[in-house]
């Protein structure tokens, strides 16, 4: 253990190499002892040898500040270095270290997402346990917990459009968009007539919101309002919307359009069919995603009056599928509804 003031007096040679050395020798042993060294200095270290910690004045020269044990690692956790926990903010841009609630996800990705429309409203309410959004596509991503937002498409901005009214008997894509730097989200809508992107591509984001994901593509009637519909996750359910109702059979794949009960966002359409005829007949159909049958699709036959069945298919063009029928004897009735699609 030394210690020593610092000042080295004027005397003959032995006597100033000794006190010299009694420096070096406190300055190697950080000025060790049981009490503080006299006088101190700003940064001065000293290992306080009566309580085994090292501690350092600080910057002012009037304190001294504990680093830790003489003997362990600098900065144990249990120093008062780390008595506050400091939270990390999100990442704002793409050089910064990201928290852990940005990492992991894919875009509008949700847990129990849900929105319930039984009548026709221009108001809607869609709740999520979480929902992940991003600046762009691979960009910054955000996980928002407990959503439980409203739109309105008779507004414009957060809460409600992003620009001009709800399409007229079209489709309205909805967004999940957050601000970071308040830490703010809300749903914004947009016209879904052609296909909408899965972060928010236009140029009417309200300020301050920079991430976004689709987490909904719903109907519109003739007011511009929400139908009836049920969204659980990506699928949207509604009441039944006639594709097609004909006595001409198809003797090979035709295509359908059902543009009109599902979005351009669309990646399948499911429904029901029938096909009766007047007399017991040899009853057949076929409905597939392609015009030359080389997918799975479905095939169904029957010899009665009446065939009818439910279906599921994958939409390979724009809001197309395609379908086959016959009726070997009597008059025949050929029908599809659409009553479901996924997103």
């Amino acid at each position: 253990m030394s210690q020593h003031d610092f000042t080295v007096d004027n005397g003959a040679g032995v006597a100033v190499r000794a006190d010299i050395n009694l420096a070096l020798k406190a300055l190697a042993s950080q000025s060790s002892g049981a009490s503080a060294p006299s006088p101190t200095f700003p940064a001065q270290v000293w290992a306080d040898t009566g309580t085994g910690r090292l501690k350092q004045r600080n910057a002012a020269n009037s304190a001294w500040v504990d680093k830790g044990p003489i003997d362990g690692p600098m900065a144990p956790l249990d120093s008062p270095v780390f008595t506050t926990l400091v939270q990390v903010p999100n990442a704002a841009s793409a050089n910064q270290a990201v928290a852990f609630g940005q990492v992991s996800g894919v875009v509008g990705q949700a847990r129990n997402a849900r929105l319930y429309q039984s009548t026709a409203s221009s108001i809607a309410t869609f709740t999520a346990d979480e929902v992940v959004v991003e600046t762009v596509l691979g960009g910054l991503r955000y996980c928002l917990p407990n959503v439980n937002k409203t739109i309105n498409l008779g507004t414009v901005g957060a809460g409600g459009m992003d620009t001009g009214a709800a399409p007229v008997s079209g489709f309205v894509g909805l967004y999940a968009i957050y601000n970071p730097s308040t830490a703010a989200s809300a749903l914004l809508a947009v016209n879904a007539s052609a296909l909408v992107g899965q972060v928010y591509g236009g140029a009417n984001m309200p300020a301050g919101y920079t991430a976004s994901a689709l987490i909904a593509v719903l109907p519109t009637n003739a007011s511009s309002q929400f139908l009836p519909v049920l969204l659980r996750d990506r699928r949207v359910s509604f009441a039944p919307r006639t594709a097609i109702s004909t006595n001409t059979m198809a003797g090979s794949p035709t295509a359908l359009s059902v543009s009109g009960s599902i979005p351009a966002n669309a990646v399948s359409v499911g429904g029901s069919f029938g096909l009766t005829s007047t007399v017991a007949s040899n009853l057949s159909t076929t409905l597939s995603e392609d015009a030359v049958n080389a997918l799975a699709g479905s095939q169904f036959a029957l010899n009665g009056v009446t065939l009818v069945n439910t279906f599921e298919l994958d939409v390979t063009g724009a809001q197309f599928i395609y379908y086959q029928c016959a009726s070997s004897a009597g008059t025949p009735t050929y029908g599809i509804n659409t009553t479901s699609y996924r997103f």
